[in-house]
């Protein structure tokens, strides 16, 4: 009977083993979302800013330049594209930099729920009017999502980009910003661009 019991006691941690690798196997870590908000599969092969933004490749015939995981806090990711030759330049803070015909600079912001993230969204789109000579302001949906677009002509001298677009979009508590610009040299229309690259851009859903 002792020598029984002792087995069964033995048996007991390779129990709890096969039971902890079983749940393991059952609980999914993938950081993809299921599908996007349009109710398309989710294509693992895009380019990811945090969980919830993923980007087709070339979005508009453009390269991604860079992508920063983290700008300013835990929840705040930036990625930027261009298209055309980069020419070496010198910003306003006179800094070289190499500068593209065709920029995009996408911004997924996280805040503390959707209330702080519709105000977020209005004070940069304020910022936008402020900095900018605002042309026009329209609606346009993409994959599930609507977005609100300014289009604008540069109102700053030191600014080497004379006109752009900007998206602006809420996601439960998350902003999304898109903004395509265009150097006077570019024969491309930014409006066309940031269409197409809306058309590129997906939302994820759990």
């Amino acid at each position: 009977m002792n020598q029984l019991r002792k087995r069964y006691y033995l048996l007991i941690p390779i129990v709890l083993i096969f039971g902890l690798l079983f749940a393991l196997t059952r609980m999914n870590f993938s950081r993809y979302p299921a599908q996007d908000l349009a109710g398309n599969a989710w294509d693992r092969g895009w380019e990811m800013l945090g969980t919830t933004l993923g980007i087709e490749s070339q979005p508009a015939g453009m390269t991604l330049l860079e992508n920063n995981s983290v700008l300013a806090g835990e929840e705040t990711y930036y990625a930027t594209y261009v298209s055309g030759e980069g020419t070496a330049y010198v910003n306003a803070e006179g800094e070289d930099v190499t500068l593209y015909p065709e920029q995009c600079y996408l911004l997924l912001y996280g805040c503390a729920d959707q209330a702080n993230a519709e105000q977020a969204m209005a004070d940069w789109m304020a910022r936008t009017r402020d900095l900018q000579t605002v042309t026009g302001e329209e609606e346009r949906s993409a994959n599930g999502a609507t977005y609100t677009l300014l289009h604008y002509r540069s109102a700053s001298e030191d600014s080497p980009y004379d006109r752009g677009a900007s998206a602006f979009y809420v996601y439960d508590r998350f902003v999304i910003v898109a903004e395509m610009t265009c150097t006077p040299e570019s024969p491309e229309d930014p409006d066309a661009l940031l269409d197409a690259f809306l058309s590129a851009m997906h939302l994820g859903t759990p």
